[in-house]
Parts: C-alpha cells; sequence; structure tokens
C-alpha cells in the first residue's frame, strides 16, 4: 500500500509542479493525512515528500534555466518556489551556484550550429 501511494504522490507532485505545493495540501488532495503520507515516504525507503517536492521544483527551474530565456523572478513562479530565495538556496544546495550562474554555465557552453542543409533535388548526381 505505501508504495502505491508514494507513486501516486509523486505523481501529483510532478504534475502540479507549477503550483507552490505544500506536504499539507498533497496530503489533502490524495486524502490521507499529513502523517500517513510521510509515513509512506519513509516505509517504501524514499526521501520526504517535501524533498520530492523540492526536487521537482529544482528539475523545473533547471530546465526554464536552460531552455528560455525567462527572467528568474518569472522562474521562480513557474517552477514553484515561494520566493526568489527558496530557489536560490536550492541551487546552492544542488550546483553551488546561483540560478543566474546556473544559466551562465548553460549560455556560454551552447554549440555554434554551422551545418548547411542540402537540397538533394538540386545536386547533380540527382539528375
Amino acid at each position: 500500500h505505501a508504495t502505491g501511494l508514494v507513486d501516486e504522490a509523486r505523481l501529483f507532485i510532478w504534475s502540479h509542479s507549477h503550483r507552490q505545493l505544500n506536504v499539507p495540501w498533497v496530503a489533502a488532495q490524495l486524502g490521507v493525512s499529513r502523517r500517513t503520507l510521510e509515513r509512506a515516504f519513509a516505509d517504501a525507503g524514499h526521501d520526504g515528500v517535501l524533498d520530492e517536492i523540492n526536487r521537482c521544483r529544482l528539475n523545473r527551474a533547471e530546465r526554464l534555466l536552460r531552455e528560455t530565456q525567462l527572467p528568474i523572478q518569472n522562474i521562480v513562479s513557474l517552477a514553484g518556489f515561494g520566493t526568489a530565495e527558496q530557489m536560490r538556496l536550492n541551487f546552492q544546495e544542488k550546483h553551488q551556484v546561483s540560478p543566474a550562474q546556473y544559466r551562465k554555465g548553460f549560455l556560454g557552453n551552447r554549440p555554434v550550429i554551422t551545418a548547411t542543409i542540402s537540397n538533394p533535388t538540386n545536386s547533380p548526381a540527382a539528375g
């Protein structure tokens, strides 16, 4: 039973990562108490519910920083962090850099695409 509840909770968290989730709200949406949800995560050998929420938020923020030019304040909201400071602390803990430094590292390492696409119908061999 614990594994099923954990799977359901993880799916819910990752499906709602754009919201500012908290453990009591996730538990309520799943129809269980916070304690029951926390116990299910522990019994299944997972980190806590809040750890899963933060992992999801961080994953979403990382992707948005790499793939968009959105202002960091917008990403804070879109990733479900309550404040820019909360997001910064999560980045410091995982990557030892700020969100802006994380983004800059990816922007500086993007390859320049120089390949051209030839049109085979116009090539000498096609005629």
